[in-house]
Protein backbone atom coordinates (compact mmCIF):
# COMPACT_ATOMS: atom_id res chain seq x y z
CA UNK A 1 0.00 0.00 0.00
CA UNK A 2 2.93 2.31 0.66
CA UNK A 3 3.97 2.01 -2.97
CA UNK A 4 0.54 3.27 -4.01
CA UNK A 5 0.58 6.15 -1.53
CA UNK A 6 4.04 7.15 -2.74
CA UNK A 7 2.93 7.72 -6.34
CA UNK A 8 -0.46 9.31 -5.69
CA UNK A 9 1.10 12.84 -5.78
CA UNK A 10 2.76 12.16 -9.14
CA UNK A 11 1.30 13.54 -12.35
CA UNK A 12 0.32 10.90 -14.94
CA UNK A 13 3.37 10.05 -17.07
CA UNK A 14 2.06 7.27 -19.34
CA UNK A 15 -1.50 8.30 -20.16
CA UNK A 16 -3.55 11.48 -20.31
CA UNK A 17 -6.92 9.78 -19.75
CA UNK A 18 -7.31 11.19 -16.25
CA UNK A 19 -7.53 14.71 -17.68
CA UNK A 20 -10.53 13.60 -19.73
CA UNK A 21 -12.14 12.32 -16.52
CA UNK A 22 -11.61 15.67 -14.82
CA UNK A 23 -12.88 17.68 -17.78
CA UNK A 24 -15.99 15.55 -18.22
CA UNK A 25 -16.57 15.80 -14.47
CA UNK A 26 -16.60 19.58 -14.79
CA UNK A 27 -19.17 19.44 -17.58
CA UNK A 28 -21.61 17.14 -15.82
CA UNK A 29 -21.20 19.06 -12.54
CA UNK A 30 -22.40 22.09 -14.48
CA UNK A 31 -25.46 20.27 -15.78
CA UNK A 32 -24.11 19.44 -19.23
CA UNK A 33 -24.58 16.18 -21.14
CA UNK A 34 -21.10 15.01 -22.15
CA UNK A 35 -22.54 12.62 -24.74
CA UNK A 36 -23.99 15.19 -27.11
CA UNK A 37 -20.72 16.40 -28.65
CA UNK A 38 -16.97 15.94 -28.93
CA UNK A 39 -14.67 17.93 -26.63
CA UNK A 40 -13.24 19.84 -29.62
CA UNK A 41 -16.72 21.00 -30.62
CA UNK A 42 -17.62 24.67 -30.18
CA UNK A 43 -20.50 23.40 -28.00
CA UNK A 44 -17.98 23.24 -25.14
CA UNK A 45 -15.88 26.28 -26.01
CA UNK A 46 -16.70 27.95 -22.67
CA UNK A 47 -15.25 24.96 -20.82
CA UNK A 48 -11.83 25.03 -22.43
CA UNK A 49 -9.28 25.37 -19.66
CA UNK A 50 -5.90 24.03 -18.59
CA UNK A 51 -7.30 20.52 -18.15
CA UNK A 52 -8.80 20.64 -21.64
CA UNK A 53 -5.41 21.51 -23.07
CA UNK A 54 -3.81 18.54 -21.31
CA UNK A 55 -6.37 15.91 -22.37
CA UNK A 56 -6.04 13.77 -25.48
CA UNK A 57 -8.59 12.42 -27.98
CA UNK A 58 -10.51 15.67 -28.18
CA UNK A 59 -12.16 14.29 -31.32
CA UNK A 60 -14.04 11.62 -29.33
CA UNK A 61 -16.99 12.13 -26.97
CA UNK A 62 -17.53 10.18 -23.74
CA UNK A 63 -17.16 6.41 -24.19
CA UNK A 64 -18.21 5.24 -20.72
CA UNK A 65 -21.77 4.75 -19.56
CA UNK A 66 -23.32 7.36 -17.22
CA UNK A 67 -22.38 6.04 -13.77
CA UNK A 68 -18.70 6.65 -14.46
CA UNK A 69 -19.49 10.18 -15.65
CA UNK A 70 -21.65 10.81 -12.59
CA UNK A 71 -18.74 9.78 -10.37
CA UNK A 72 -16.50 12.22 -12.24
CA UNK A 73 -19.04 14.95 -11.54
CA UNK A 74 -19.28 14.05 -7.85
CA UNK A 75 -15.48 14.18 -7.62
CA UNK A 76 -15.50 17.65 -9.22
CA UNK A 77 -18.20 18.93 -6.85
CA UNK A 78 -16.44 17.59 -3.76
CA UNK A 79 -13.06 18.97 -4.81
CA UNK A 80 -14.54 22.41 -5.40
CA UNK A 81 -15.62 22.59 -1.75
CA UNK A 82 -11.91 22.91 -0.99
CA UNK A 83 -10.51 24.66 -4.05
CA UNK A 84 -11.21 25.42 -7.70
CA UNK A 85 -7.69 24.28 -8.55
CA UNK A 86 -7.90 21.25 -10.86
CA UNK A 87 -4.90 19.69 -9.08
CA UNK A 88 -7.03 19.24 -5.93
CA UNK A 89 -9.64 17.45 -8.01
CA UNK A 90 -6.92 15.26 -9.51
CA UNK A 91 -5.52 14.25 -6.11
CA UNK A 92 -8.99 13.64 -4.71
CA UNK A 93 -9.72 11.34 -7.65
CA UNK A 94 -6.58 9.29 -7.03
CA UNK A 95 -7.23 9.14 -3.29
CA UNK A 96 -10.75 7.86 -4.02
CA UNK A 97 -9.34 5.12 -6.25
CA UNK A 98 -6.82 4.24 -3.54
CA UNK A 99 -9.53 3.94 -0.87
CA UNK A 100 -11.71 1.74 -3.09
CA UNK A 101 -8.79 -0.51 -3.95
CA UNK A 102 -7.79 -0.66 -0.28
CA UNK A 103 -11.28 -1.86 0.68
CA UNK A 104 -11.14 -4.51 -2.05
CA UNK A 105 -7.69 -5.53 -0.79
CA UNK A 106 -8.99 -5.87 2.78
CA UNK A 107 -11.73 -8.14 1.45
CA UNK A 108 -9.02 -10.31 -0.11
CA UNK A 109 -7.24 -10.50 3.24
CA UNK A 110 -10.49 -11.51 4.97
CA UNK A 111 -11.03 -14.26 2.43
CA UNK A 112 -7.54 -15.71 2.72
CA UNK A 113 -6.71 -15.00 6.38
CA UNK A 114 -7.54 -18.56 7.41
CA UNK A 115 -5.75 -20.09 4.44
CA UNK A 116 -2.84 -18.30 2.82
CA UNK A 117 -1.99 -14.59 2.82
CA UNK A 118 0.34 -15.15 -0.13
CA UNK A 119 -2.47 -14.33 -2.59
CA UNK A 120 -3.53 -10.90 -1.27
CA UNK A 121 0.13 -9.99 -0.69
CA UNK A 122 0.95 -11.04 -4.26
CA UNK A 123 -1.81 -8.71 -5.48
CA UNK A 124 -0.43 -5.87 -3.36
CA UNK A 125 3.05 -6.02 -4.90
CA UNK A 126 2.17 -6.72 -8.55
CA UNK A 127 3.16 -3.55 -10.43
CA UNK A 128 0.41 -3.24 -13.06
CA UNK A 129 -2.34 -2.08 -10.68
CA UNK A 130 0.09 0.14 -8.80
CA UNK A 131 1.20 1.92 -11.97
CA UNK A 132 -2.15 2.10 -13.75
CA UNK A 133 -4.53 2.87 -10.87
CA UNK A 134 -2.53 4.71 -8.19
CA UNK A 135 -0.10 6.12 -10.76
CA UNK A 136 -2.11 6.96 -13.86
CA UNK A 137 -5.50 7.22 -12.14
CA UNK A 138 -7.38 5.00 -14.58
CA UNK A 139 -11.06 4.53 -13.83
CA UNK A 140 -10.74 0.72 -13.88
CA UNK A 141 -9.96 1.15 -10.18
CA UNK A 142 -13.65 1.91 -9.61
CA UNK A 143 -14.49 -1.71 -10.41
CA UNK A 144 -12.57 -3.51 -7.64
CA UNK A 145 -14.98 -2.93 -4.78
CA UNK A 146 -18.03 -3.77 -6.89
CA UNK A 147 -16.38 -6.93 -8.22
CA UNK A 148 -15.68 -7.98 -4.63
CA UNK A 149 -19.33 -7.33 -3.71
CA UNK A 150 -20.55 -9.27 -6.73
CA UNK A 151 -18.39 -12.28 -5.85
CA UNK A 152 -19.70 -12.22 -2.28
CA UNK A 153 -23.27 -12.64 -3.60
CA UNK A 154 -22.68 -15.67 -5.82
CA UNK A 155 -23.28 -18.27 -3.11
CA UNK A 156 -26.53 -16.76 -1.87
CA UNK A 157 -30.04 -17.61 -3.04
CA UNK A 158 -33.37 -15.88 -2.67
CA UNK A 159 -35.00 -12.93 -4.40
CA UNK A 160 -33.12 -10.29 -2.40
CA UNK A 161 -29.73 -11.72 -3.31
CA UNK A 162 -30.78 -11.87 -6.99
CA UNK A 163 -31.76 -8.20 -6.91
CA UNK A 164 -28.46 -7.23 -5.25
CA UNK A 165 -26.58 -9.34 -7.79
CA UNK A 166 -28.37 -7.60 -10.68
CA UNK A 167 -27.55 -4.21 -9.18
CA UNK A 168 -23.87 -5.13 -8.94
CA UNK A 169 -23.67 -6.30 -12.56
CA UNK A 170 -25.54 -3.15 -13.64
CA UNK A 171 -23.13 -0.93 -11.67
CA UNK A 172 -20.10 -2.68 -13.14
CA UNK A 173 -21.54 -2.32 -16.65
CA UNK A 174 -22.39 1.34 -16.10
CA UNK A 175 -18.74 1.89 -15.20
CA UNK A 176 -16.88 -0.08 -17.90
CA UNK A 177 -19.48 -1.87 -20.14
CA UNK A 178 -17.45 -5.12 -20.40
CA UNK A 179 -18.97 -6.72 -17.24
CA UNK A 180 -22.29 -6.97 -19.11
CA UNK A 181 -20.79 -10.21 -20.47
CA UNK A 182 -20.92 -11.63 -16.93
CA UNK A 183 -24.58 -12.27 -17.66
CA UNK A 184 -23.48 -15.03 -20.04
CA UNK A 185 -22.05 -16.92 -17.06
CA UNK A 186 -25.34 -16.74 -15.16
CA UNK A 187 -27.24 -17.87 -18.24
CA UNK A 188 -25.12 -21.06 -18.26
CA UNK A 189 -25.55 -21.78 -14.55
CA UNK A 190 -27.74 -24.65 -13.43
CA UNK A 191 -30.47 -22.50 -11.98
CA UNK A 192 -34.15 -22.17 -12.79
CA UNK A 193 -35.07 -20.54 -16.07
CA UNK A 194 -37.19 -18.00 -14.22
CA UNK A 195 -34.14 -17.02 -12.14
CA UNK A 196 -32.12 -16.46 -15.31
CA UNK A 197 -34.89 -14.32 -16.77
CA UNK A 198 -35.11 -12.28 -13.55
CA UNK A 199 -31.35 -11.66 -13.48
CA UNK A 200 -31.24 -10.68 -17.17
CA UNK A 201 -34.37 -8.51 -17.02
CA UNK A 202 -33.53 -6.65 -13.81
CA UNK A 203 -29.94 -5.96 -14.86
CA UNK A 204 -31.04 -4.46 -18.18
CA UNK A 205 -33.76 -2.43 -16.45
CA UNK A 206 -31.27 -0.97 -13.95
CA UNK A 207 -28.89 -0.04 -16.78
CA UNK A 208 -31.66 1.62 -18.79
CA UNK A 209 -32.98 3.58 -15.80
CA UNK A 210 -29.57 5.12 -15.10
CA UNK A 211 -28.70 5.67 -18.77
CA UNK A 212 -31.97 7.07 -20.11
CA UNK A 213 -31.59 10.66 -18.82
CA UNK A 214 -28.36 10.89 -20.85
CA UNK A 215 -29.51 9.09 -24.01
CA UNK A 216 -33.12 10.19 -24.35
CA UNK A 217 -32.40 11.83 -27.72
CA UNK A 218 -30.84 10.39 -30.86
CA UNK A 219 -27.99 12.88 -30.91
CA UNK A 220 -26.34 11.74 -27.67
CA UNK A 221 -26.82 8.05 -28.49
CA UNK A 222 -25.42 8.50 -31.99
CA UNK A 223 -22.39 10.40 -30.67
CA UNK A 224 -21.78 7.69 -28.06
CA UNK A 225 -21.91 4.94 -30.68
CA UNK A 226 -19.62 6.91 -33.01
CA UNK A 227 -17.10 7.24 -30.21
CA UNK A 228 -17.07 3.48 -29.73
CA UNK A 229 -16.78 3.00 -33.46
CA UNK A 230 -13.65 5.17 -33.38
CA UNK A 231 -12.02 3.07 -30.66
CA UNK A 232 -13.04 -0.25 -32.24
CA UNK A 233 -12.45 0.49 -35.92
CA UNK A 234 -9.98 3.38 -36.24
CA UNK A 235 -7.76 3.69 -33.17
CA UNK A 236 -5.25 0.95 -32.36
CA UNK A 237 -2.75 0.05 -29.64
CA UNK A 238 -0.82 -3.15 -28.88
CA UNK A 239 -3.35 -5.37 -30.66
CA UNK A 240 -1.87 -8.73 -31.63
CA UNK A 241 -5.01 -9.75 -33.51
CA UNK A 242 -5.19 -6.48 -35.43
CA UNK A 243 -1.52 -6.69 -36.39
CA UNK A 244 -1.88 -10.28 -37.62
CA UNK A 245 -5.14 -9.47 -39.44
CA UNK A 246 -3.56 -6.55 -41.25
CA UNK A 247 -0.49 -8.61 -42.14
CA UNK A 248 -2.48 -11.53 -43.58
CA UNK A 249 -4.93 -9.36 -45.48
CA UNK A 250 -2.06 -7.36 -46.96
CA UNK A 251 -0.20 -10.52 -48.03
CA UNK A 252 -3.29 -11.74 -49.88
CA UNK A 253 -3.76 -8.30 -51.47
CA UNK A 254 -7.17 -7.93 -49.89
CA UNK A 255 -8.87 -4.75 -51.08
CA UNK A 256 -8.73 -1.96 -48.46
CA UNK A 257 -7.15 -4.37 -45.97
CA UNK A 258 -6.50 -1.57 -43.47
CA UNK A 259 -10.26 -0.95 -43.24
CA UNK A 260 -11.28 -4.61 -43.23
CA UNK A 261 -8.80 -5.69 -40.51
CA UNK A 262 -10.66 -4.07 -37.56
CA UNK A 263 -13.91 -5.72 -38.73
CA UNK A 264 -12.12 -9.06 -38.79
CA UNK A 265 -11.00 -8.49 -35.20
CA UNK A 266 -14.60 -7.80 -34.15
CA UNK A 267 -15.74 -11.03 -35.87
CA UNK A 268 -12.98 -13.00 -34.11
CA UNK A 269 -14.08 -11.51 -30.78
CA UNK A 270 -17.70 -12.51 -31.39
CA UNK A 271 -16.67 -16.06 -32.35
CA UNK A 272 -14.51 -16.34 -29.21
CA UNK A 273 -17.39 -15.15 -27.01
CA UNK A 274 -19.77 -17.66 -28.57
CA UNK A 275 -17.26 -20.50 -28.12
CA UNK A 276 -16.67 -19.45 -24.51
CA UNK A 277 -20.42 -19.44 -23.86
CA UNK A 278 -20.73 -22.96 -25.27
CA UNK A 279 -17.83 -24.51 -23.34
CA UNK A 280 -18.05 -22.89 -19.89
CA UNK A 281 -19.62 -24.95 -17.11
CA UNK A 282 -20.25 -22.68 -14.10
CA UNK A 283 -21.21 -25.25 -11.47
CA UNK A 284 -19.56 -23.76 -8.38
CA UNK A 285 -18.08 -20.48 -7.19
CA UNK A 286 -14.61 -21.16 -8.64
CA UNK A 287 -15.93 -22.05 -12.08
CA UNK A 288 -18.26 -19.03 -12.01
CA UNK A 289 -15.32 -16.71 -11.31
CA UNK A 290 -13.34 -18.46 -14.04
CA UNK A 291 -16.24 -17.63 -16.35
CA UNK A 292 -16.06 -13.97 -15.31
CA UNK A 293 -12.33 -13.96 -16.06
CA UNK A 294 -12.87 -15.48 -19.52
CA UNK A 295 -15.67 -13.07 -20.42
CA UNK A 296 -13.62 -10.10 -19.24
CA UNK A 297 -10.44 -11.21 -21.01
CA UNK A 298 -11.92 -11.95 -24.43
CA UNK A 299 -13.31 -8.44 -25.14
CA UNK A 300 -10.06 -6.75 -24.07
CA UNK A 301 -7.62 -9.20 -25.67
CA UNK A 302 -9.38 -9.50 -29.03
CA UNK A 303 -9.64 -5.79 -29.62
CA UNK A 304 -8.04 -3.01 -31.67
CA UNK A 305 -6.81 -1.34 -28.49
CA UNK A 306 -5.23 -3.42 -25.72
CA UNK A 307 -4.02 -1.05 -23.01
CA UNK A 308 -2.31 -2.54 -19.94
CA UNK A 309 -4.73 -0.94 -17.45
CA UNK A 310 -7.59 -2.98 -18.93
CA UNK A 311 -6.14 -5.99 -17.11
CA UNK A 312 -6.26 -4.55 -13.57
CA UNK A 313 -9.77 -5.93 -12.79
CA UNK A 314 -8.80 -9.31 -14.31
CA UNK A 315 -5.77 -9.48 -12.03
CA UNK A 316 -8.02 -8.90 -9.01
CA UNK A 317 -10.38 -11.66 -10.18
CA UNK A 318 -7.43 -13.98 -10.83
CA UNK A 319 -5.95 -13.45 -7.38
CA UNK A 320 -9.40 -13.87 -5.78
CA UNK A 321 -9.68 -17.25 -7.51
CA UNK A 322 -6.02 -18.24 -6.88
CA UNK A 323 -5.06 -17.99 -10.57
CA UNK A 324 -1.64 -16.66 -9.67
CA UNK A 325 -0.02 -17.65 -12.98
CA UNK A 326 -2.50 -15.54 -14.93
CA UNK A 327 -2.07 -12.56 -12.58
CA UNK A 328 1.72 -12.68 -12.95
CA UNK A 329 1.66 -13.19 -16.74
CA UNK A 330 -0.57 -10.16 -17.31
CA UNK A 331 2.08 -7.93 -15.73
CA UNK A 332 4.14 -8.24 -18.91
CA UNK A 333 1.62 -6.10 -20.78
CA UNK A 334 3.13 -3.11 -18.98
CA UNK A 335 5.90 -3.39 -21.57
CA UNK A 336 3.45 -2.35 -24.28
CA UNK A 337 4.62 1.12 -23.29
CA UNK A 338 7.77 0.35 -25.25
CA UNK A 339 6.64 2.81 -27.93
CA UNK A 340 7.97 5.58 -25.71
CA UNK A 341 11.45 4.28 -26.45
CA UNK A 342 13.04 5.81 -29.53
CA UNK A 343 14.64 2.61 -30.77
CA UNK A 344 11.34 0.67 -30.91
CA UNK A 345 9.34 3.15 -32.96
CA UNK A 346 10.52 1.79 -36.30
CA UNK A 347 9.52 -1.78 -35.39
CA UNK A 348 6.45 -1.17 -33.27
CA UNK A 349 4.49 -4.20 -34.47
CA UNK A 350 7.36 -6.59 -33.79
CA UNK A 351 7.72 -5.40 -30.21
CA UNK A 352 3.95 -5.58 -29.68
CA UNK A 353 3.99 -9.22 -30.79
CA UNK A 354 7.00 -9.87 -28.58
CA UNK A 355 5.12 -8.57 -25.54
CA UNK A 356 2.22 -10.93 -26.27
CA UNK A 357 4.50 -13.92 -26.85
CA UNK A 358 6.43 -13.29 -23.64
CA UNK A 359 3.20 -12.98 -21.66
CA UNK A 360 1.83 -16.30 -22.92
CA UNK A 361 5.19 -18.05 -22.55
CA UNK A 362 5.48 -16.80 -18.98
CA UNK A 363 1.94 -17.98 -18.28
CA UNK A 364 2.72 -21.42 -19.73
CA UNK A 365 5.93 -21.63 -17.73
CA UNK A 366 4.14 -20.82 -14.49
CA UNK A 367 1.27 -23.26 -14.95
CA UNK A 368 3.73 -25.97 -15.91
CA UNK A 369 5.06 -25.77 -12.37
CA UNK A 370 2.81 -28.04 -10.34
CA UNK A 371 2.74 -25.83 -7.28
CA UNK A 372 1.43 -22.79 -9.18
CA UNK A 373 -2.20 -22.53 -10.26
Amino acid sequence: MLSRIAIIPMQPWLSDDVYTYLWQGKLIANGENVYIDKPESTTWINYRDEVYEKMGNKNVAAIYLPLTIIIYGANHKLANFFSSDWAIEYYLWKITLFILELIAFIILIKIFEKENLFYPLAYAVLPLSIIEIAGQGHNDGLLFIFIALLLSLISYSGIKSKIYLCIQIAILTLIKIIPIFFLAVFLKMKIKLIDKIIILFLTIIFIILISYPFFYDNRSLETFLNSHNYYNMIASFNSFFLIISRYLLKIFNFREWWIVAPYLVQILRLIALIIAFIIIKPVDKNSIINGFIIFYLIPILISSKVHPWYFAPVIYLAIYNKKIALAFALQIFIYSYHYYLEFTKSQLDYFDILVWILSFLFFYLLISLKKIN
